[in-house]
């Protein structure tokens, strides 16, 4: 028997942020499954800074948190990167 748990608009805004930024926190711990930088985004896919914006640009995927930097998951980068070859 499954139930139902009803939250409020706010609820859940302040429920997506907090595991947004456990995801992005797991990621500077070095956590692969984790939220990272353009930095390290660039590091590990192995591209220049010009040519991840040129990405992104294209429809990579990219997380973005208000004023923050622009946050990626990598996995998801690179399926995307397969997708599109």
């Amino acid at each position: 028997m499954s139930e139902v748990i009803v939250v409020t608009p706010e609820q859940l805004a302040q429920i997506v942020e907090d595991a947004v930024a456990r995801a992005i926190a797991g990621g500077e711990r070095g956590n692969k499954g984790g939220l990272v930088s353009k930095r390290e985004v660039c590091r590990a896919l192995r591209v220049s800074a010009y040519k991840l914006t040129e990405l992104v640009k294209a429809g990579m995927p990219v997380v973005r948190l208000g004023a923050q930097s622009p946050r990626f998951d990598v996995a998801a980068c690179v399926e995307w990167l397969k997708a599109r070859a």
